[in-house]
C-alpha cells in the first residue's frame, strides 16, 4: 500500500551484494565501532560473553601422567601461539571474536616453523583481517577453478585455496609487496564466519542491522551537544534610557562602574 510504495527490496544473492558493497559495509562497521561508544561497548560485550578469558580445551586421556605432560606442553605453546607476538592463544580467540562482530569474518593461517626456531611446538597462528581477501577478485583461475570473492573453488564446490594480499591493503606504514596477492591452500587456513544464508561464502558484520540507527544516533548526540554548547554562549543585553535607571534591582555600581543584579530563569 501507500506506506511501503517507496520500499524497493532487492532479490540479489548475498554473495553478489557482498561482492559489490562488502568493502563499504565493512569500512562503515569498523568506523562505527571505533567512534561510537555504544557500538564499541557492544563489541566488548560480545567478546566477553562469547570468549571471556578464553575457551580452554580439556584432554580426554585416561593416562594421568601423559595427560599432565600434555597439559604442560599445551600451556607452554599457548604463550607462543601468536605469529605476530602480540598476545597468547586466548588473546587470539578474543581478537577473532571481535573481528567477527566488527567485520563479519576472520582468517587464521597456520604457520609451521623450523625446529631451530626454538618453539615448544613448531607451529604458530597468524590472524588475518577480512581486508586481506579481496571481494573484487572474481575470475577463472589458470587451473580452471573458479575464484569467487578471493576464494578458489574446485569443480565440485570445495574450497581449495584463498588468494590473500601479502600485506594489508590499508596499511600505509608498510610499502613492501604492496598489492601483491598470494595463493594459500585452504588446508592452511581457517575461515571463521557465521553463514546466515545458504551458499554464503563471506561473512557479514554482525553489527550491520544497527549501522544506520547508530550512525543517526551519533549525529543526533553530536548535534544536541553542540546545541547546548552554543546555547551556553548566549548573553543578555539590556538597553535603558538613562544610566541611573534600575531595571533588575541591581545594587549601587562599584568602583569600576559595574552594578550586580540577580538573574533567574526566564528573566530574559
Amino acid at each position: 500500500n501507500r506506506r511501503l510504495i517507496a520500499w524497493k527490496a532487492t532479490q540479489e544473492n548475498i554473495n553478489s551484494l557482498l561482492a559489490s558493497g562488502g568493502d563499504l559495509l565493512r569500512a562503515r562497521a569498523r568506523q562505527i565501532v571505533r567512534s561510537n561508544p555504544y557500538a564499541s561497548n557492544a563489541a566488548d560485550s560480545f567478546v566477553a560473553n562469547a570468549v571471556g578469558a578464553g575457551i580452554v580445551p580439556s584432554s580426554l586421556l585416561t593416562d594421568t601422567a601423559l595427560k599432565d605432560e600434555l597439559q604442560r606442553v599445551w600451556l607452554a605453546w599457548t604463550d607462543e601461539a601468536d605469529a605476530d607476538d602480540l598476545t597468547d592463544f586466548y588473546g587470539l580467540q578474543a581478537m577473532a571474536a571481535r573481528a567477527m562482530f566488527e567485520a563479519g569474518e576472520c582468517f587464521v593461517r597456520f604457520r609451521p616453523r623450523r625446529p631451530e626456531d626454538g618453539l615448544t611446538v613448531p607451529l604458530q597462528l597468524q590472524l588475518l583481517e577480512s581486508e586481506h581477501l579481496p571481494f573484487e577478485k572474481n575470475e577463472i583461475g589458470t587451473n580452471g577453478n573458479q575464484i569467487r570473492c578471493g576464494i578458489e573453488f574446485d569443480k565440485i564446490g570445495r574450497r581449495v585455496a584463498y588468494h590473500f594480499y601479502r600485506k594489508h591493503p590499508g596499511d600505509a606504514t608498510d610499502q613492501s609487496s604492496k598489492g601483491e596477492i598470494v595463493r594459500v591452500p585452504a588446508s592452511e587456513v581457517l575461515h571463521i564466519y557465521r553463514p546466515q544464508r545458504p551458499g554464503q561464502i563471506r561473512g557479514v558484520p554482525w553489527i550491520s542491522p544497527a549501522l544506520v540507527k547508530l550512525y543517526l544516533l551519533d549525529q543526533y548526540d553530536d548535534a544536541e551537544l553542540d546545541r547546548k554548547k552554543v546555547a551556553a554562549l548566549f548573553a543578555g543585553f539590556i538597553t535603558k534610557n538613562a544610566p541611573e535607571d534600575n531595571l533588575l534591582g541591581e545594587g549601587a555600581p562599584d568602583a569600576a562602574g559595574a552594578a550586580i543584579a540577580g538573574l533567574s530563569p526566564g528573566t530574559m
